[in-house]
């Protein structure tokens, strides 16, 4: 084998015929579809001291208006009115909590008055009131028989958990109830034994019945899922739970803001007419330039970026180096500039240049290493490495084996991917040196020195129902393909989604 790598480029001329010679007769190789290449700034909208000062004062307000609330129904109203996050009517343990409210709740001294905050926590300004203090068990264990809502309307299946309640008080076995007449696929097959499960696991009435019952209850619940027929099998002993009220409000840009950072980018926008210009006043501001490249019609994603499907539509109606106005994407404001085009059909020679130059170079001392190669009369490929790399300085021929080659054979050791040279073995005959040709890292020579036989296979139906099942698989893909390639029809969707 004589590597390409090894033959000094001196040894060839390549000349720009060439390079275009090689382009046109492999350009197929090298189909495209239409795409888009751009780079972009971003210019992110952070909330402004002066919108911390706005939700503090707000915060404030609301500290005031809280303490003269009192009861679950007036407090959750209150919370659902004004804050961020739903009244959560719910009782949790402590170390449940986050560590800035979790000691001041749990304090034995904390009572219906109890108030933390205002403080701020992941983004947020938020106050917390103590509602209610109780105690409960940590988990219970119970099993239930569902009766399912089947029409919307119909009452049937509250009959027939009336029913189902009736033969359990008379003393009827509740898991062979369960087995036979629940409509809970999971629990039924265990008796419509559920395990035992933490506060808040199941829908709040199936809970809050659980949570406040005793060992041997025998309950009745309505949810949404039907009617729940129930019996408390175990629970833990009891400890001390709290339910709290929290209201809360994120921190955010104001619309204020938004328009000064908007008209930051709309500066910008304005002052740059090309590729270079953009590039330019972008390390003058300190803003990193990215990249988005072959950017398909029908794209809808850029990484980083949230929703940029009306920036790709843009470079699609535009030409190179025009600047974008600023685009609102989600907390940010970005302008872009139209770097390339690239229309559908073959890589022009300039887009693929260099590794076009790279290929035709190989392709030409491949030429080179096979001329000298058919000028030696050797015989045996140890002859041909020895008197080559003797009589010219340029090769360094080297001799390698390689064993348990089969036609399957995607890489060969300490050579590659070579296709090439496993076509060229298996359709060679044992002893008899090959002629020289070109592979992917070199000009190869061999000779096969031991040649296996593959077993007969008698019965080769298996192979074929393989075989066909993987051709049909791609007959419906390939065949619609097909039909679009040569119909011509051009898909405008992406101009307007």
């Amino acid at each position: 084998m004589q590597r390409y790598n090894d033959v000094p480029d001196s040894i060839v001329t390549l000349e720009e015929s060439d390079v275009k010679k090689y382009y046109e007769e492999h350009k197929k190789e090298h189909e495209q579809k239409a795409s888009r290449s751009l780079e972009y700034i971003s210019f992110d909208v952070f909330p402004s001291n002066d919108d911390s000062l706005l939700i503090e004062d707000w915060i404030n307000r609301k500290t005031e208006e809280l303490q003269d609330v009192y009861g679950i129904e007036e407090i959750s109203s209150f919370v659902n009115m004004n804050s961020d996050t739903r009244f959560a009517d719910i009782f949790v343990k402590q170390g449940m909590l986050s560590s800035a409210i979790d000691s001041t709740i749990f304090d034995s001294d904390a009572d219906s008055t109890t108030m933390v905050g205002p403080y701020i926590e992941d983004g947020s300004y938020k106050l917390v009131k103590l509602v209610e203090t109780a105690m409960r068990p940590d988990s219970v264990k119970a099993r239930h028989i569902l009766v399912a809502i089947k029409v919307s309307g119909d009452t049937s299946h509250v009959v027939k958990a009336d029913s189902i309640m009736d033969l359990l008080n008379n003393g009827s076995d509740f898991a062979l109830l369960a087995t036979t007449l629940s409509d809970d696929p999971g629990s039924k097959v265990e008796g419509g034994e559920l395990g035992w499960f933490a506060e808040g696991t199941m829908v709040k009435a199936f809970n809050d019945s659980c949570f406040s019952g005793s060992i041997g209850d025998l309950l009745r619940v309505e949810t949404q899922f039907g009617v729940h027929i129930i019996e408390i099998l175990e629970m833990t002993e009891p400890i001390i739970k709290v339910k709290i009220a929290t209201v809360d409000r994120r921190i955010e840009p104001s619309s204020k803001t938004f328009a000064g950072i908007y008209a930051q980018a709309n500066k910008f926008a304005g002052s740059t007419k090309s590729v270079e210009e953009f590039e330019g006043k972008a390390e003058e501001i300190g803003k990193v330039v990215r990249v988005a490249q072959d950017l398909l019609e029908g794209e809808k994603s850029i990484v980083g970026l949230d929703s940029p499907r009306e920036v790709i539509r843009w470079a699609y109606k535009v030409e190179p180096e025009t600047v974008s106005g600023p685009f609102e994407l989600g907390n940010k404001f970005l302008v872009a500039v139209l770097t390339s085009i690239k229309e559908e059909g073959y890589a022009t020679l300039e887009d693929i240049r260099a590794e076009t130059e790279i290929d035709a170079r190989k392709e030409k001392k491949a030429n080179y290493v096979k001329t000298k190669i058919a000028e030696n009369d050797d015989q045996n490929v140890e002859d041909l490495a020895y008197n080559l790399s003797a009589n010219n300085k340029e090769f360094d021929l080297q001799v390698e084996s390689a064993k348990n080659i089969t036609f399957s054979s995607f890489n060969l050791a300490g050579v590659g991917r070579e296709p090439s040279l496993i076509g060229h073995i298996y359709g060679s005959k044992k002893g008899e040196m090959s002629s020289a040709f070109k592979g992917n890292s070199g000009v190869f020579v061999f000779v096969i020195e031991e040649y296996t036989a593959a077993p007969v296979v008698e019965d080769l139906t298996a192979s074929q129902s393989r075989l066909g099942s993987n051709v049909q698989a791609r007959v419906e893909y390939e065949v619609f393909n097909a039909l679009k390639k040569n119909a011509n029809v051009v898909d405008n969707r992406f101009k307007f989604y």
